[in-house]
């Protein structure tokens, strides 16, 4: 690998219809060997503006409130949630949390 510090993106788009991938990201994702354990804790299910509701139930509240402005804004091919990990070089994390 390179000497170079990095920073890359992992994001994957889901329809409606795949919407048990919330629960399975939230899961699977809780107990990473690659993870800082004290840091992980603020890492799933940010939500912005409903920091009382768990990832999933902002989710729903967020789609009925989009279906209920326009019944037709969520089509079946529509993507409605949206995953995305970011994955730091190892050596620069360290730097990162000395400082």
């Amino acid at each position: 690998m390179s000497k170079k510090h990095y920073c890359a993106n992992n994001t994957k788009y889901y329809k409606h219809s795949n919407r048990s991938e919330i629960d399975h990201v939230i899961r699977a994702m809780k107990k990473n060997e690659n993870a800082f354990p004290d840091l992980t804790p603020n890492n799933f299910g940010f939500t912005f503006d409903n920091e009382t509701l768990n990832l999933k139930q902002n989710y729903e509240l967020k789609i009925s409130e989009a279906k209920n402005q326009n019944p037709s804004a969520i089509q079946k091919h529509s993507n409605t949630f949206i995953d995305s990990v970011l994955a730091f070089d190892n050596e620069l994390m360290h730097e990162i949390l000395k400082s």
